[in-house]
């Protein structure tokens, strides 16, 4: 469905299939503005939260490259790879430890 209208090859969806995903799609954007949000403000339990969904979006990117290995699959997939990789870097580690000890501390 583009734009409510029937794409030809494409089963029909009734409107309670496009409702779910149209709560799906505003729950998943509301989890992704929680995590941005905590990790502005440098929450670690936002990164394993950061973390999970970025687990969640691996899996589909996996799945995209692997069902159709083009160029914009596969720099989606690289993109996804790469958020672990900074997040868990040293000096994003260390920035996230020393906002939680001035929290404690405060």
């Amino acid at each position: 469905m583009f734009a409510g209208l029937q794409i030809s090859g494409e089963a029909g969806s009734g409107s309670h299939e496009r409702m779910l995903d149209a709560l799906e799609g505003l729950g998943f954007g509301i989890v992704y503005l929680i995590a941005a949000s905590g990790l502005y403000k440098r929450n670690s339990l936002s990164r394993v939260l950061a973390m999970i969904l970025v687990i969640w979006n691996l899996a589909g990117a996996i799945s995209d490259a692997a069902s159709n290995p083009g160029i914009v699959n596969l720099v989606w997939l690289s993109a996804t790879v790469l958020v672990p990789v900074c997040l868990f870097a040293a000096p994003i580690r260390a920035e996230f430890v020393s906002a939680a000890n001035k929290e404690r501390l405060a």
